[in-house]
């Protein structure tokens, strides 16, 4: 499936963007390394513009969710609008019908009342 596709694509890209940071920060590694041989905690150091790429990530998501709610809601809308419209035309087809007799036998006088003009 293409969405499964995107998702790994997405998770790797941020995964190889933290360590990309991570290495041009080395300082912050060696001192978190220290922390946790210290006090054997470890300590995660997430940089502001990763955190950004995330809350940017997770704004556009939400905007194309709604987006795509929006088509769908559209949609629906328009297939309601059909099965409106054709049931309408069934219902005049079959008062159409019904009527046949009736605008034969009219037709017919009428043209009778014409020869006689």
């Amino acid at each position: 499936m293409q969405s499964g596709f995107l998702w790994r694509r997405l998770i790797s890209f941020l995964d190889a963007f933290h360590f990309l940071v991570l290495l041009e920060t080395p300082a912050c590694v060696v001192t978190a390394c220290r922390y946790y041989e210290s006090l054997g905690r470890r300590t995660y150091i997430t940089p502001t513009s990763y955190l950004e790429l995330i809350k940017t990530f997770k704004r556009l998501l939400e905007k194309k969710r709604l987006e795509l709610l929006t088509f769908k809601n559209r949609y629906l809308n328009g297939l309601e609008k059909l099965d409106f419209a054709q049931s309408q035309i069934n219902h005049m087809q079959q008062d159409l019908t019904a009527l046949q007799p009736l605008l034969e036998h009219n037709s017919a006088v009428i043209f009778c009342c014409l020869e006689d003009y």
